[in-house]
């Protein structure tokens, strides 16, 4: 059930009824699983952050470094460094300073 792609059960009263069955590493990886700030903190404890951090097709815009200060206690530092989560900060600020160099 976990790392099925039947959107139905993702709605947030379906994963709380379920809370106790789930795989939480399949969910946490699961990309059909739409992730916003609201949701994760609801089930704070339960998510596979090495799987959170990881992954490719959610809303870029999620990846910021507001996330990672956010949920710095919860976030694997061993796999930061090589985590979609790292890639997004370091590419959204290599835009960032070179628009600044073109702005000067």
């Amino acid at each position: 059930m976990s790392n099925t792609s039947n959107e139905i059960l993702f709605h947030e009263e379906c994963i709380e009824h379920f809370k106790n069955y789930w795989d939480w590493s399949e969910l946490s990886s699961n990309t059909d699983l739409k992730l916003n700030y609201y949701l994760i903190d609801k089930f704070i404890d339960l998510w596979d952050w090495s799987e959170i951090i990881n992954r490719y097709y959610d809303d870029a815009s999620l990846y910021t470094i507001d996330f990672l200060e956010k949920y710095v206690d919860r976030i694997p530092t061993n796999n930061l460094q090589n985590s979609y989560l790292w890639y997004s900060i370091v590419k959204r600020r290599m835009k960032e300073l070179a628009f600044e160099i073109v702005s000067q």
